[in-house]
């Protein structure tokens, strides 16, 4: 037999999914203080834009989006990470990224990116007041 469908399409996906409140409010939060925002994501090329459809609001705080389906490279190579800061033209030494995956912070600080390992969002919090980018209750 050949399967012929997925178990979830990528319209059903999209529609289970949705931003954690927290981190739309820390979006806005470093948006308001005037910081550039992008989106590196392994995602795929299908469903990506059903979620920027469906979240468009939170999507336009966004200066740029890199995902793997379209760029054909994902985290943790080091390419995928070198197009975004060259398409942006972003300095590494002054750039930020936050990822739930060590493997993909270390790919990140290897090319000078400082990195945050988000294990919670209090983690994100504390690691951002440390480099000076909010206070504690900044995002509320």
């Amino acid at each position: 037999l050949h399967a012929t469908h997925t178990i979830f399409d990528s319209q059903q996906l999209v529609a289970g999914l949705d931003p954690i409140t927290d981190i739309i409010k820390l979006v806005h939060a470093l948006k308001n203080k005037g910081y550039k925002l992008y989106v590196l994501s392994n995602w795929d090329r299908e469903s990506f834009p059903l979620m920027q459809e469906k979240h468009h609001e939170l999507f336009q705080l966004f200066d740029g989006v890199m995902t793997s389906g379209v760029e054909g490279l994902n985290k943790p190579n080091p390419l995928f990470y070198k197009k975004l800061l060259t398409q942006y033209n972003l300095n590494p030494n002054h750039s930020i990224f936050i990822d739930d995956e060590m493997y993909n912070i270390q790919a990140a600080n290897n090319l000078g990116i400082n990195g945050i390992h988000k294990t919670s969002l209090q983690s994100v919090y504390t690691s951002l007041e440390k480099f000076k980018i909010i206070t504690v209750n900044s995002y509320d």
